[in-house]
C-alpha cells in the first residue's frame, strides 16, 4: 500500500516540476536566471537555467556569442514555459545554457533532467546535441540518470548546447524546432529504475518493409494501418507490382519523414493498370521531406505518379518533385500530392506546404492532369515551375499551370470546390494561374481563392497566358464566390523572343533576368533584337545582348515611342535605333556600350514628337538626326565604348539640351549641324563654361551655348 502512494506522487511531481511556469524566460543578460520552487510534501527542489547564449561564426569562422538570444543572419532563440523554440537557425549557429538546481528540502531527494523534442524532428535529425560532455546528431529525447542530492545541497551543473554544423545543407533552411527542459525531483527513497536514456530521431533509408505491412492489413475490413516510412514504402510497392487496393481504405496513423530519399510515385504513368483505386486516409497526419526527381520518360510525378482513388486529410509539407515527362499529348503531370488523377479520382482535405514543384507541363501542387474531384485542399508558401523540355517540339510544354490543378477535364462530372492557394509563386510559359491553369466543362467551381501571390508567365502565344483563378478556360464560367487578393501577374520574359512577341502584342514587359539572342525583328532599316512600339521595357537592370546584327543599319532595340528604362543594351551595331517617332520616346537609367552608335535617328517625321532621356549612359558614338520636337539628357553620362568599338564621340543634328550631364576626359562632341544648350555640365571635374568648351570637347564644340545656373 506504502508503494502505490509513492508512485502516486512521483507521477505528480513529474507532472508539475516545469523548469518555467508559466512566464517568459527573459534570460538575456549575463545574471539573468529563473527560479521556480516545488514542493510535495517534504520535497523542495530549486530548479535553474541561466548562461544562455547564441553563437554564430563570423567571417573569420569564429565563434561569437550572444546574450541577447539572436543570431547573425536573422534567427533566433527564446524560452517560454520550460520550452526552448530554435528558430530559423543556420549552419553555424548554437545555443548554450547551463541547468542547475538545488535541494531546499530537509531530506534527501532523488532528481533527474529531462530534454525532449516537442516538434520540429526534421531540423533535430541535423543537430549536433552535447549534454555533459557527450555529443548526439539527431536527439529526439534526453533523460538522465536518477541522481541522489542531500538536504541544502546543489546539483550537478548540466551543460547543454544545441549547434547546427556548418558542414549542414540546405535540407535545414529555414526550419524551427521545440525542445521541453523538465527537472524532476521525487523523495529519496522511492524505487526507480537508474537508467539514463537516449533516443534518437529515427529517420527512413529507403527500405520497405512488407512483413509490418501485412500485419497491418485487415483483409476482412479491407483496412491497411501505415505507421512508418518502411511500410509506406511496401504499400507502394504492392500498388507498382499490381495491387490496386480496391475497395480498401488505407490509414495513416503518425506522421511519417521520407527524409530525402528519392522517392519512387506510387502510380508509375496515367495509362498504368497499376493505380490505387482504394481510399488514402492521412488522418491529419504530416508526410515530410518527400522528394521525386525523375529525369525524361513516359511517367507521371509525385507522392502518388497517378491516382484513380481518393487521398484526403493529408499534409505534405517541405516536399521537392522535379520531372521531365515524355511523349505526345501525354496524360502525365508533375505534382507534390498526385501527378495525374487518372480516369476519376478525388482529393479531399489535402494541404500541401512549404514545397517546390518543377515540371515541362501540366504542373501543380495538388495534381497536375485531373479528371476527377479536388475540393477543400490547401496550398500554401510553394514554389510552382513549368519549363520547355524542348523535346516533342510540336507538342505544348511550360504551360498548364496551377497550385491547385495544371489542366483539368470537368466533362460536366467533376467539381473544384472550397480550394485555397496563399503565399505561392508560379511560373510557366503559358496558360498558368493560381487555381488552376486550364480548365474545361466542369460541373462545378465555387468558393476557390487565392491570396499573396505572384505569377510569372514567360509567352504570349496563348489565348489567355495568366490568370489569378484559371487561365484558359473552355464551356465554363467563373463564378464570382471565387476571389483573389493582392496578386500580381508578371510577364517574366525568359529569351529575347519571349520580349519580342510581347512587345509586338503591344504589352508592357518588365525582364526578370539578362536575355539574348538574334536580331530577328527589323526596324524599319534593318535587322533588331526588340521592337519598342509605344509599350514600356523595363529592364529591372538587366541586360539585353543582341547577336547577328552588325549590319550598317542593325541594332539591338528599335522603336518609333514609348519607354525604355532601367536597361542594360550591348551586341550590336546600333544599340537604340528610330527611323520616326509615333509618340514621344523616354529612356531612364538606360546604359548602352559595346556598340558602334549607342543612340540613333533617322527618318523626316520632324517636330511633332520628344525624345527626353534622364540618368542613362551611353559609351561610343551617339548621333541623331532632326526628327524631334525636342531633345533633352538630364543627368547623363557619356564616355568611350569597349569591345570592339571604342569612339567616344557625339554629333546631334536635333536642337538639344543637356543638364548636369558628364562627359569623358578627351570626349568629342561635334556642335556644327544644331544647336546644343549645356546647364551645368561637366568634363570629369571640370564645370564645362563658355570659355573653356571647345578645350574640353574639341574645336568642334564651338556652337555650345552655356547656361549655367
Amino acid at each position: 500500500m506504502k508503494k502505490k502512494i509513492l508512485l502516486s506522487s512521483i507521477l505528480t511531481i513529474a507532472l508539475c516540476l516545469s523548469l518555467i511556469a508559466g512566464s517568459t524566460f527573459a534570460l538575456f543578460t549575463s545574471e539573468s536566471k529563473v527560479n521556480i520552487a516545488v514542493t510535495s510534501g517534504k520535497v523542495e527542489m530549486l530548479a535553474s537555467v541561466s548562461d544562455l547564449e547564441t553563437w554564430s561564426l563570423e567571417d573569420d569562422k569564429a565563434l561569437a556569442g550572444r546574450t541577447d538570444g539572436t543570431f547573425t543572419q536573422g534567427g533566433n532563440v527564446t524560452f517560454t514555459d520550460s520550452v526552448l523554440s530554435i528558430n530559423k537557425i543556420i549552419p553555424g549557429d548554437k545555443v548554450s545554457f547551463l541547468v542547475t538546481g538545488t535541494n531546499n528540502s530537509n531530506v534527501t531527494i532523488m532528481y533527474r533532467t529531462v530534454i525532449k523534442c516537442l516538434s520540429g524532428e526534421v531540423l533535430m535529425d541535423g543537430m549536433k546535441v552535447t549534454i555533459d560532455g557527450e555529443t548526439y546528431f539527431g536527439l529526439n529525447s534526453y533523460v538522465t540518470s536518477w541522481a541522489t542530492l542531500t538536504e541544502g545541497s546543489h546539483m550537478k551543473e548540466l551543460e547543454v548546447s544545441v549547434e547546427l554544423p556548418e558542414e549542414a545543407g540546405n535540407i535545414y533552411q529555414d526550419l524551427n524546432a521545440e525542445l521541453l527542459v523538465l527537472v524532476e525531483a521525487i523523495q529519496g527513497n522511492a524505487t526507480v529504475k537508474d537508467e539514463k536514456e537516449v533516443v534518437l530521431v529515427n529517420f527512413w533509408d529507403g527500405t520497405s518493409d512488407e512483413e509490418s505491412l501485412l500485419e497491418k492489413t485487415d483483409t476482412v475490413n479491407k483496412e491497411v494501418i501505415i505507421e512508418t516510412a518502411e511500410e509506406l514504402a511496401a504499400f507502394r510497392d504492392n500498388v507498382n507490382n499490381g495491387n490496386t487496393y480496391k475497395d480498401y481504405t488505407v490509414k495513416l496513423i503518425s506522421d511519417i519523414d521520407l527524409n530525402g530519399v528519392n522517392w519512387t510515385p506510387i502510380g508509375t504513368n496515367a495509362d498504368s493498370k497499376n493505380k490505387f483505386h482504394g481510399t488514402f486516409d492521412g488522418n491529419n497526419n504530416t508526410i515530410y521531406n518527400l522528394v521525386v526527381n525523375q529525369k525524361e520518360g513516359y511517367h507521371a510525378a509525385g507522392l502518388f505518379g497517378a491516382l484513380n482513388g481518393t487521398v484526403k486529410n493529408l499534409v505534405i509539407e517541405n516536399a521537392e518533385v522535379s520531372s521531365i515527362s515524355t511523349g505526345s499529348a501525354t496524360d502525365n503531370g508533375t505534382a507534390i500530392v498526385a501527378g495525374s488523377i487518372y480516369i476519376k479520382g478525388s482529393m479531399d482535405n489535402v494541404t500541401v506546404k512549404n514545397s517546390k514543384v518543377n515540371g515541362n507541363r501540366y504542373v501543380a501542387a495538388i495534381s497536375g492532369y485531373v479528371y476527377g474531384n479536388i475540393t477543400n485542399c490547401t496550398v500554401i508558401g510553394c514554389d510552382i515551375v513549368a519549363e520547355m523540355d524542348n523535346l516533342t517540339g510540336k507538342y505544348d510544354n511550360g504551360d498548364k499551370v496551377g497550385a491547385i490543378a495544371g489542366y483539368m477535364a470537368g466533362e460536366a462530372t467533376y467539381v473544384l470546390n472550397g480550394n485555397k492557394v496563399l503565399n505561392c509563386t508560379l511560373s510557366a510559359e503559358r496558360d498558368v494561374a493560381g487555381i488552376v491553369g486550364v480548365a474545361s466543362n466542369l460541373k462545378e467551381f465555387e468558393n476557390n481563392s487565392v491570396d499573396d501571390v505572384t505569377i510569372k508567365y514567360h509567352s504570349v502565344k496563348s489565348y489567355k497566358t495568366a490568370s489569378e483563378i484559371v487561365s484558359e478556360r473552355v464551356a465554363i464560367t467563373v463564378p464570382s464566390s471565387n476571389t483573389f487578393n493582392n496578386v500580381e501577374i508578371i510577364l517574366d520574359v525568359m529569351s529575347i523572343n519571349n520580349v519580342k512577341d510581347a512587345l509586338d502584342s503591344g504589352l508592357d514587359v518588365t525582364l526578370m533576368q539578362d536575355v539574348s539572342g538574334q536580331a530577328t525583328d527589323s526596324n524599319g532599316y534593318g535587322a533588331t533584337g526588340v521592337y519598342v512600339n509605344g509599350s514600356t521595357l523595363d529592364g529591372n537592370g538587366n541586360t539585353i545582348s543582341v547577336s547577328n546584327a552588325n549590319g550598317t543599319w542593325d541594332s539591338a532595340v528599335g522603336t518609333n515611342g514609348g519607354t525604355i528604362k532601367n536597361l542594360n543594351i550591348e551586341g550590336a551595331f546600333r544599340g537604340i535605333f528610330t527611323g520616326g517617332l509615333n509618340s514621344d520616346l523616354y529612356l531612364d537609367n538606360v546604359y548602352v556600350d559595346k556598340v558602334c552608335y549607342t543612340f540613333n535617328a533617322d527618318g523626316t517625321y520632324a517636330d511633332t514628337y520628344s525624345l527626353i532621356v534622364t540618368n542613362s549612359t551611353f559609351n561610343g558614338w551617339t548621333s541623331y538626326s532632326d526628327i524631334f520636337k525636342e531633345v533633352s539628357f538630364t543627368n547623363c553620362n557619356f564616355g568611350k565604348g569597349t569591345g570592339g568599338y571604342t569612339y567616344a564621340y557625339m554629333r546631334p543634328y536635333n536642337d538639344s539640351t543637356f543638364t548636369s550631364c558628364v562627359f569623358e576626359e578627351n570626349y568629342l562632341f561635334d556642335s556644327s549641324k544644331a544647336t546644343s544648350t549645356f546647364v551645368n555640365c561637366y568634363v570629369g571635374n571640370t564645370l564645362i563654361t563658355q570659355e573653356n568648351v571647345t578645350a574640353l570637347l574639341g574645336s568642334s564644340a564651338s556652337n555650345i551655348v552655356v547656361l549655367n545656373n
